[in-house]
C-alpha cells in the first residue's frame, strides 16, 4: 500500500458528516476498511485514465464513484454495489466463481447491467474470503472502468459539481494512502489564477497621482499547482471551504494556491515541491495570510477560526 508523503499541512477537513455517513452504511471497522480500499483502487483505476474522467459524492445513502456518464462504484448498507464488463465476466474462467459464493449478488432490480458499455452489475459484502473473491471482482470491474472511460471524454458537467472533495480528504486519512482527486480542465483553465503575492515599492504616494505596485514576477509553475490540487483538493486547506459547494458551477474548481516560503523572500528562482511549498486555499483565507509580514503560518490562521468559534 503506498503511503501518502508526511507533512504538516495535511487538510484538517472535518470529516464529521462524511464519517457519520460511512458509519451508518458500514458499522463494522473491518468490513468499512474493505469496503474504503475498493473505492480507492477504483478512484485511483479511474484517474489513471484522466484526472476529470471522474467525481465522487455522499448522499445521507450512499457514497458513489461516477466516470463519464455512469456510476460504476457505490457503497451501500452493508457493503458495494459495483459495475463489471460483460463481455470479460463471459470469457472469464475464473467469473464462475462468484455464481458460487454468497458474498456476491447479481442486482435483478435496479442497475442489472449498462447498454451505453455493456455490463452486469452486482452486490458484493466483503467476509473473510476478500482476498480470494475480491481480485476477481477487481478484474472485472477495472475492465468496465477502463471502457467506460474511454468512452467519455470526462465526466459530465453536472457531476463535476457534486464532486466532494471532502470525501477524498476522509479516504486519505481513514486509509492512509495516496487516493487521487479529479481536476477539470474547464474550471482549470478558466480558473488558474490565483491571488499575486504583491511587493509594494517603498515610494511615496501622492493623492490623485498613478500608484504602482510592483508583483513579484517569478515564475508560478502552472504544473506545481495542478499537482498541489491533485493532492490537497479544491476545498480550503484552513477553513475548509469548498467554493463549488458554495456557489455551484460558477465557483467548481476555483481556489487559490498559497506559497508557503513568501516569494519576496526568496529573490530567486527555487525547485517547487508541490506538496511542502504550496497548499490550497481559499481567497479569504489567502488574503488573512496576508494581513501581515511575514505572512502567519497555516496553523496560526487555523488557531484563528478555532478560537473564534469557541467564543461564540
Amino acid at each position: 500500500m503506498k503511503q501518502m508523503p508526511s507533512d504538516e499541512f495535511k487538510s484538517s477537513v472535518p470529516q464529521d458528516e462524511v464519517a457519520h455517513i460511512v458509519h451508518r452504511l458500514l458499522p463494522q471497522k473491518e468490513q468499512k476498511t474493505l469496503c474504503l480500499e475498493m473505492l480507492a483502487e477504483s478512484i485511483n483505476r479511474a484517474n489513471s485514465w484522466g484526472s476529470n474522467k471522474w467525481g465522487v459524492h455522499c448522499k445521507s445513502n450512499i457514497i458513489r464513484l461516477l466516470v463519464g456518464n455512469l456510476i460504476v462504484f457505490t457503497i451501500e448498507k452493508g457493503g458495494v454495489w459495483l459495475a463489471l464488463d460483460k463481455i470479460a465476466l463471459e470469457t472469464s474462467e475464473e467469473a464462475d466463481y462468484l455464481l458460487q459464493t454468497t458474498e456476491w449478488q447479481w442486482d435483478e432490480n435496479d442497475y442489472p447491467m449498462y447498454k451505453q458499455v455493456p455490463s452486469r452489475n452486482g452486490y458484493y459484502k466483503p467476509s473473510e474470503n476478500h482476498s480470494k473473491i475480491w481480485p476477481i471482482i477487481r478484474s472485472l470491474h477495472f475492465e468496465f472502468v477502463d471502457k467506460v472511460a474511454n468512452k467519455y471524454q470526462e465526466l459530465k458537467t453536472t457531476s463535476q459539481t457534486k464532486h466532494s472533495s471532502i470525501l477524498i480528504s476522509y479516504l486519505r486519512r481513514e486509509l492512509g494512502q495516496v487516493v487521487a482527486e479529479p481536476i477539470y480542465q474547464q474550471f482549470e483553465s478558466e480558473r488558474s489564477f490565483v491571488l499575486p503575492e504583491e511587493v509594494v515599492d517603498d515610494v511615496t504616494f501622492f493623492e490623485g497621482s498613478k500608484q504602482r505596485i510592483t508583483i513579484n514576477a517569478y515564475e508560478r509553475n502552472p504544473s506545481a499547482r495542478k499537482a498541489s490540487i491533485a493532492y490537497y483538493g479544491t476545498h480550503c486547506q484552513v477553513c475548509e471551504l469548498d467554493l463549488g459547494k458554495k456557489y455551484g458551477r460558477v465557483g467548481q474548481g476555483f481556489i487559490h494556491v498559497h506559497h508557503l516560503k513568501p516569494l519576496s523572500d526568496i529573490g530567486e528562482k527555487y525547485e517547487i515541491d508541490p506538496i511542502r511549498d504550496l497548499v490550497p486555499v481559499c481567497p479569504n483565507c489567502h488574503a488573512i495570510i496576508h494581513t501581515k509580514n511575514p505572512p502567519y503560518t497555516i496553523e496560526e490562521v487555523k488557531e484563528f477560526i478555532r478560537t473564534n468559534h469557541e467564543q461564540i
